[in-house]
């Protein structure tokens, strides 16, 4: 697998705040910066004509790496948030993860 992209990964620190708790990302630790390939996987229009929303979603192969369900990445300049567990598994060669993640605009 030739990994032809790179995607940023982000990890924001849990704070209580008024309503519980919840991810400060203005506190976000960046982990690193990794070879990846990043596919498109679906995008979809809201359905309500009021409100011009779109979100995409990507799938993210890179070798296996901490990213977590609850991170960030960015890709080419734009944030997505990472949706789901990720998925490793072992090819003959090498170990992999798939990163599902999606971003509303």
């Amino acid at each position: 697998m030739v990994f032809s992209d790179t995607v940023t990964v982000y990890r924001a620190p849990v704070v209580d705040d008024a309503y519980g708790s919840s991810r400060d990302w203005e506190h976000a630790s960046e982990l690193g910066t990794f070879p990846a390939i990043v596919l498109p996987a679906t995008s979809t229009e809201a359905d309500d004509p009021d409100r011009e929303t779109t979100t995409l979603t990507v799938s993210v192969y890179l070798r296996p790496t901490d990213v977590q369900a609850t991170d960030r990445l960015t890709y080419e300049g734009r944030w997505f948030e990472v949706v789901g567990e990720p998925i490793t598994w072992k090819g003959r060669t090498a170990s992999y993860m798939r990163v599902r993640a999606r971003r509303h605009s």
